[in-house]
């Protein structure tokens, strides 16, 4: 609530992110509805794509994307990942660096991070750098979902103890559990 959904614009949980703004409006048996369409075909589905006619279906039957606006801003670079269905507004970049520092400046909201690969590693430590040099009132929260996935690599032990000092250190979290994440980021509004 008050919050603009940003996202890259691509599968996985950018598409989960943009979804759950697409339906914030509708009834939670819609929300049941919606995810056995997307679920529909997809017996040999892989994760790194959506199933693109299932979204369409999703569409066609429940509108355009209106009520709750959203944002996503896929690349260029990684052709192979189509752009979701579900953001209100696409704008694709030619440059994924320039594509992550607008994503991280505008994200005055803070960052929800959920596992990646080379690309959201890239974004955590430019959005830490960011929030290094920051006051106190532009530091914005790191949060950091799945934690098997960001403490067995050691990346949020590296930012927190990057962060020590600093007015972000206690806008850091690590957790499975998506209330927390809520908690968190209204918390710090």
């Amino acid at each position: 609530e008050g919050f603009l959904v940003t996202t890259g614009g691509g599968p996985g949980a950018m598409e989960a992110a943009n979804l759950g703004a697409y339906l914030a409006d509708k009834p939670d048996d819609i929300l049941d509805d919606v995810l056995s369409m997307l679920a529909q075909g997809n017996d040999e589905y892989e994760h790194e794509f959506e199933n693109e006619k299932a979204a369409q279906n999703v569409l066609d039957k429940y509108g355009m994307p209106s009520f709750m606006p959203s944002l996503g801003i896929p690349t260029w670079r990684y052709g192979h990942e189509p752009p979701n269905k579900f953001a209100t507004w696409q704008a694709k970049f030619f440059s994924n660096a320039i594509r992550e520092d607008g994503l991280i400046t505008i994200s005055n909201g803070g960052v929800i991070y959920c596992e990646g690969s080379a690309g959201t590693r890239q974004e955590v430590f430019q959005d830490a750098c960011r929030n290094h040099y920051a006051t106190p009132t532009e530091a914005t929260p790191m949060i950091f979902l799945g934690v098997k996935h960001w403490t067995d690599p050691g990346v949020f032990q590296l930012v927190q103890a990057t962060s020590q000092g600093c007015a972000y250190h206690d806008l850091l979290l690590c957790t499975d559990d998506t209330k927390e994440v809520l908690e968190h980021i209204n918390k710090h509004k």
